[in-house]
């Protein structure tokens, strides 16, 4: 596959961030996170693997930024409050 396109695998800036390829995951919801949005061990070994797997750029999933209120489905990670940031 690398030479068929040999382009994907090659570094590439955006802004002052290189990544060293230009695979991107995409976001999908896993719901893997609990109810009160902190993350389960199974949601970081689920973007562990893609890392490991050598994707370039890893896109999370909605995330809410204002727990309950910006919550749409019930197992959704967030991000709104330093308490849950350490997960």
């Amino acid at each position: 596959m690398k030479e068929d396109y040999p382009k994907l695998f090659e570094p590439i800036n955006i802004g002052n961030v290189e990544l060293m390829n230009r695979v991107v995951f995409a976001p999908i919801s896993t719901n893997f996170a609990r109810e009160n949005g902190r993350l389960t061990e199974r949601f970081v070994k689920h973007y562990e693997r893609r890392a490991r797997g050598g994707v370039g750029l890893i896109i999370v999933e909605n995330t809410s930024i204002d727990f309950p209120e910006g919550k749409h489905v019930p197992l959704q990670p967030r991000i709104d409050s330093k308490a849950v940031l350490k997960g």
